[in-house]
């Protein structure tokens, strides 16, 4: 189990991150995000999960990798 939550998990979320936000690009985000919703996410939404989710991401499984686990 701590290989799965120490190196799997934010590698699987970091590399979903990428595809959904920078391989399929903007408008399929915004359009499958938004699907179903009354109101709209903000234009926010997009950019803060490009520029922080994903370094995030990247920053918890390198800090993982030398620390041993952060949790």
């Amino acid at each position: 189990m701590d290989v799965l939550s120490i190196y799997i998990c934010p590698l699987g979320a970091g590399l979903a991150g990428i595809m959904f936000f920078w391989v399929f690009g903007k408008d399929y985000a915004e359009t499958q995000v938004n699907k179903g919703r009354e109101k709209k996410f903000s234009k926010w939404f997009v950019p803060v999960c490009r520029y922080i989710y994903i370094p995030v991401c990247v920053l918890v499984l390198i800090l993982g990798i030398a620390l041993g686990g952060i949790g």
